[in-house]
């Protein structure tokens, strides 16, 4: 093979290496350009309305006169529907990803992982259906209680999948040596396998929680929209999501500038609840990587 031979294939690869990392850009832009302008436009939108008063006082009639008042209620709200779900979906989902990561090799695993990856697939608003159906319908009406019944349907699957494959990072050796100092299979897991995985459970929980507080379908059904103040889970109630579709698609300009502005309020949440998700699991995997 002479040299000639070898230098054309030589450019040949850098040249091609070049286009696929010209791709690569490429298509990182397309993902990213679309994200940033929605941000931008929420921002340039939404930030203006932000302030003491908007987030202290509760909604107005858009021909008061007073740009259509604030989104208290609504923050209250969904602070309780989250709360609520987070109380069915967490323990739920943990305990499920812990058996099926650590007992699920059997046929009731298996039904439990068929049944979580339908449930990870399932449209929301048909959650807010079946939540409906059981729920409101027995309740004789919409509430907060429900609506949260409702998203920890949603977060339930993406909590155990989390906690299965943060479980499944833990090393074998570690349950190994736990067994073989006398500790019963139940000890390991709680006190060794789980603890070891806490900062993925915990950065799956929080992806999930953020997910979920952003739905609006579901709560259609079963929160349901009020202008009033909160008064309690078993009352229907305002949240972001809603205030933003109700306002939205009004026929007021005031209502559409306090939609923007309850815009920036909830992607704010979902972000800063990102952001600390991944700083939790980047401390933890340092603290793991030290510990080796």
């Amino acid at each position: 093979m002479s040299f000639e031979t070898t230098g054309k294939r030589h450019r040949y690869r850098k040249m091609k290496a070049r286009v696929m990392v010209g791709l690569c850009v490429i298509a990182l832009l397309l993902a990213i350009v679309p994200l940033g302008a929605v941000l931008f436009m929420i921002a340039t939108k939404g930030l203006s309305m932000l302030s003491l008063e908007f987030i202290t006082t509760l909604p107005q009639s858009p021909m008061a006169g007073d740009g259509g008042g604030g989104v208290q209620n609504a923050i209250i709200g969904t602070f309780w529907v989250v709360l609520v779900s987070c109380l069915f979906s967490i323990p739920i989902g943990i305990l499920s990803g812990i058996y099926l990561n650590e007992y699920g090799d059997n046929r009731i695993g298996q039904t439990v992982r068929f049944t979580t990856e339908v449930l990870s697939g399932l449209p929301s608003i048909i959650a807010g259906v079946v939540v409906y159906g059981i729920v409101v319908v027995a309740m004789g009406g919409v509430t907060a209680f429900a609506g949260g019944i409702a998203l920890s349907l949603l977060a339930i699957p993406w909590i155990t999948v989390a906690t299965e494959d943060a479980l499944g990072l833990v090393p074998q050796a570690h349950r190994d040596a736990s067994l073989a100092l006398g500790v019963n299979r139940t000890h390991t897991t709680l006190w060794i396998v789980l603890p070891s995985a806490l900062g993925g459970v915990i950065t799956g929980t929080m992806l999930a929680v953020a997910r979920v507080a952003g739905e609006t379908a579901p709560l259609i059904w079963t929160a349901g929209f009020s202008k009033f103040e909160f008064h309690g889970v078993f009352d229907q109630t305002a949240t972001l999501s809603i205030l933003i579709y109700n306002y939205a698609t009004s026929p007021y300009d005031a209502w559409h500038n306090v939609a923007w502005g309850a815009a920036v309020l909830l992607v704010g949440l979902i972000l800063v609840t990102n952001i600390l998700a991944r700083a939790i699991w980047a401390v933890k995997r340092r603290s793991m990587e030290g510990s080796r």
